[in-house]
């Protein structure tokens, strides 16, 4: 942990000694997410993903979660990552060199180097900036993503003349901020030697929460203490959960709910997939030469890892809300971070076919996105490779339309659609109609949760 943070615990526990016969604070988590809220506006769901992190080396002893917050400069990636600062199990950095996790070498004195890896075990570890880390020699940025890579399934092991063969265990999860623009350049790269981490793209802050903000730093209140504050409620709501998570264990998963995180590892498996293209051209009956991209090789990885992830954040998040199994509220938080774990070109593709459910044309798409529309063909021909988008003709000579495959339509477009037309067994996604006399709100919460998961209604409901 930097100096810094050392120091800024040092003084909170300074102010919050804690006896043999005290009891440690601690706050409920609405308290937390309101400090949060009046610090950093329209932030509650990266305050409760950063705790669902902190926690989860607790709740699964099997599957470290590793999240990265993905936004622009100023999205208070830091700072909701700062709010975990004074939990007993976190470890900060700044970011990493090439050799931080384990040293080929000895120091100049010939004593051992205090390597980080066995320093992180059963820890939280924050790394505040991982732009700076992604943005050194593409060698060292390999390297380190290589590390982290075998570092996730638990052991670690390097050999160097020096110091001979080195081996450690280590389990924590883990939380990076990172900018867009950075992360792109590395990102199918890390698919490509199998995905590790998941990533939530920070939304854009709406006007309201702008305002908020503003509004923030120019109150009489010093906003530092606003945001000390929310660090420690947070960090206290996070000691709290931990010393309590081991007394309770969460209740199996109900059959909807598997079924959910099950089609969403499929999907996430897919999306994230690799697409090796090469351009292809040929001559149409008109004599006019069309190019295209041919792929040439499909890397889809199975969907276990991504299930044991998404699981995994589903678990913890349900910890965190202090609840006793997970319940279908998790599934939307769940379901964004899932939507931002793919390379962002596709991510951005899928928010705007994830707009409305028809046919959409690769024009269309580039409009909306600004950007080419032999850009948004390539793009839509890699998630056809991948099969999670398909293809069909247009008719009469227009232009082919595309759409998301039927089986991941409810895991995109909204619940009320899918609540006023369930899909059957034989209907494609056009010819749906609503088997049943109720309406949304007269429904029970089992029957809108197998409408949204796109179950087939086999038999009609009656008031």
């Amino acid at each position: 942990m930097d100096n810094k943070t050392n120091k800024e615990i040092k003084r909170w526990f300074d102010r919050n000694p804690i006896t043999e016969t005290q009891t440690p604070q601690c706050t409920s988590l609405e308290e937390a997410l309101e400090a949060v809220e009046r610090a950093l506006p329209g932030k509650r769901d990266m305050a409760l993903l950063a705790m669902a992190v902190y926690i989860s080396r607790l709740v699964d002893l099997k599957t470290p979660l590793w999240l990265m917050f993905v936004g622009v400069p100023s999205s208070a990636k830091t700072e909701i990552a700062r709010m975990l600062t004074y939990a007993l199990c976190i470890y900060f950095l700044d970011s990493l060199t090439e050799n931080a996790f384990v040293s080929g070498s000895k120091t100049k004195t010939g004593e051992e180097p205090k390597d980080l890896l066995p320093l992180l075990d059963d820890k939280c570890f924050v790394i505040k900036d991982f732009t700076t880390t992604l943005s050194q020699r593409e060698e060292s940025v390999r390297k380190i993503l290589g590390d982290l890579t075998s570092i996730y399934d638990d052991s670690f092991a390097k050999h160097s003349p020096v110091r001979g063969t080195i081996e450690y265990h280590a389990f924590f999860s883990l939380l990076c901020c990172v900018t867009p623009q950075a992360l792109n350049r590395h990102q199918r790269y890390m698919n490509q030697i199998g995905p590790r981490f998941l990533f939530y793209r920070v939304p854009a802050s709406i006007e309201e929460e702008v305002n908020k903000g503003l509004e923030v730093l120019w109150s009489s209140e010093d906003s530092r203490s606003r945001v000390r504050e929310a660090q420690e409620k947070v960090s206290s709501y996070c000691n709290y959960i931990e010393e309590s998570v081991s007394e309770k264990r969460l209740e199996k998963e109900s059959k909807e709910v598997i079924s959910y995180l099950n089609n969403l590892a499929k999907f996430i498996a897919r999306a994230r997939g690799m697409v090796l293209t090469r351009n292809a051209e040929f001559v149409n009956k008109e004599g006019e030469t069309i190019s295209f991209y041919e792929p040439v090789e499909i890397q889809i990885e199975d969907p276990y890892r991504a299930l044991l992830q998404l699981r995994v954040l589903a678990r913890s998040l349900a910890t965190v809300k202090g609840k006793s199994s997970v319940a279908f509220s998790e599934m939307d938080l769940v379901k964004q971070v899932a939507l931002s774990s793919m390379p962002a070109d596709r991510s951005l593709l899928l928010s705007v076919i994830a707009r409305e459910n028809k046919d959409w044309t690769a024009k269309e798409i580039a409009d909306n996105l600004g950007i080419s529309h032999k850009t948004a063909l390539r793009q839509l021909d890699e998630l056809v490779s991948l099969k999670v988008v398909v293809k069909s003709e247009g008719g009469l000579g227009l232009a082919h339309i595309y759409r998301i495959k039927p089986v991941f339509e409810s895991l995109l477009y909204s619940s009320t659609e899918f609540m006023s037309h369930p899909p059957t067994e034989t209907q494609t996604p056009q010819e749906t109609v609503v088997s049943s006399n109720k309406t949304s709100d007269q429904l029970t919460d089992g029957e809108l949760l197998k409408i949204f998961l796109g179950a087939t209604i086999k038999e009609s409901i009656h008031d």
